[in-house]
């Protein structure tokens, strides 16, 4: 491990999803670890919010108005408070960032020990998503492929635990993580690992940790309960913890991905209390508020959902017909989705997936406001393209790339070039960064092809 004292960080890696790698900057959660002689010692890191968004700030009051990032239209939102936050607090790659560290010790018995609790600095030396972890299993070669391989076994072991664990004859403050388990080193080890396991059985861990100190040392947290009622399961918010059947848990809270779940901010914000020694700025009745808000509109937009509300996109393509640039039609989005997105365009909150839409598909009066988004977030250039390339959208998409020496400096020019509907569009940009001149021409390609 690296020494605190040699360095201004800690290390840390982020496992996620290609979309939220490629797409956005929503890494809130990351991890470090190491095999020893007594188990596995385990650091796990969420975004450190509490000091980006303070409490009953314009920012904090944006983040209660929609509580968590997912509307009834079904597309995510990678953030409650907006990309500026996203991306100054977020576990942007080689980037120094607050966080809460949680450090423990799994033994050979995997029992978590020396539970720590602390605010620190943390570095995110990569940003790998799911298909290359699982890429970099098979190559021993990679600087991450012992600590990826032990996350995966250590991850399998948990799993194995939790899901064998007789939780109904058990009493209600046990839960299988506080009991030893000998038998996991003689469990058959699967033929390979899987990455996005590792992230969910570690933030099942670090969640669970978080919970238990946080009411044993304070008493007061928002539980995501899981509630049983005609047969049906559903989870709910409540101060006041149940058992959680499916994870196996005598009570569970979650705290590890507040840059989605404003009550994930809620528990930051009283953890971080607890480790200051401060009065809490919440009270059991605030909490109980919170919780009925949170629920009643994450049911309310469940509703929604069910009734139906996704646009509907028809394709309109004659059989035999492979040419699917122009032989698609979508029904008139209504005034309220258009008022939302020119919203979200001018507060910069949009999502990739609206963004996408509001480009390729529903191509409404918004070109002001979605040019100077594009100006302000360049990078979401060449993955928009690819996006409407992999769609057949646009076709025959190409980016060429010359270098050269200009006053002794190297110059890269990059061109972009694609055919929509019979129309050619081709723009160009230089810079001495690649990625800054393939940015620019990509900006300049998508504008031009918004004037068509």
């Amino acid at each position: 491990m690296n020494n605190q004292s040699l360095t201004a960080f800690e290390p840390m890696i982020t496992i996620d999803s290609q979309s939220a790698i490629v797409s956005n900057f929503d890494r809130d959660d990351g991890f470090w670890l190491e095999k020893t002689d007594q188990g596995w010692r385990v650091k796990i890191y969420i975004v450190d919010l509490v000091q980006e968004v303070p409490l009953d700030s314009e920012i904090d009051k944006r983040g209660y108005e929609r509580l968590f990032s997912q509307y009834a239209t079904h597309h995510i939102v990678s953030s409650l408070f907006g990309e500026k936050i996203e991306k100054k607090a977020g576990f942007m790659p080689q980037e120094n960032r607050g966080a809460l560290e949680i450090s423990f010790l799994i033994n050979k018995e995997l029992i978590p020990e020396e539970v720590s609790f602390r605010f620190c600095q943390a570095k995110n030396l990569c940003a790998l998503d799911n298909k290359t972890v699982n890429f970099i299993f098979y190559k021993r070669q990679h600087k991450y492929y012992m600590m990826l391989m032990e996350a995966g076994r250590l991850t399998w072991f948990l799993y194995q635990k939790r899901i064998n664990y007789d939780f109904s004859s058990t009493d209600n403050d046990l839960n299988w993580i506080s009991l030893p388990s000998n038998g996991y080193s003689k469990e058959l080890l699967p033929d390979r690992y899987n990455a996005s396991a590792i992230v969910s059985e570690l933030m099942i861990l670090a969640n669970t940790l978080a919970t238990d100190y946080l009411r044993k040392n304070l008493g007061l947290l928002l539980y995501r309960n899981e509630v049983v009622e005609n047969g049906y399961k559903r989870a709910e918010y409540s101060p006041i913890g149940q058992r959680h059947e499916t994870l196996k848990l005598p009570y569970y809270g979650q705290f590890s991905s507040p840059l989605r779940r404003y009550a994930d901010l809620i528990n930051l914000r009283l953890l971080a209390i607890v480790l200051s020694n401060q009065t809490s700025p919440y009270s059991f009745k605030d909490l109980v508020l919170l919780a009925s808000t949170i629920n009643k509109q994450e049911t309310d937009l469940q509703h929604k959902i069910s009734r139906g509300t996704n646009r509907q996109i028809n394709p309109l393509i004659r059989p035999g017909d492979t040419n699917r640039r122009s032989r698609y039609s979508y029904e008139r989005i209504d005034k309220n989705r258009q008022d939302h997105l020119n919203q979200a365009l001018k507060n910069q909150t949009i999502d990739f997936k609206d963004l996408y839409e509001v480009v390729f598909v529903d191509r409404f009066d918004c070109l002001p406001e979605l040019t100077d988004y594009l100006k302000n977030w360049p990078q979401k250039g060449p993955s928009l393209l690819n996006e409407a390339f992999q769609k057949s959208i646009i076709n025959q998409l190409d980016f060429t790339i010359n270098e050269e020496l200009v006053s002794g400096d190297k110059v890269f020019s990059v061109q972009v070039s694609f055919i929509y509907q019979d129309k050619v569009i081709s723009l160009s940009s230089s810079s001495a960064d690649k990625k800054q001149a393939k940015q620019e021409a990509c900006l300049q390609a998508l504008i031009a092809f918004l004037k068509i």
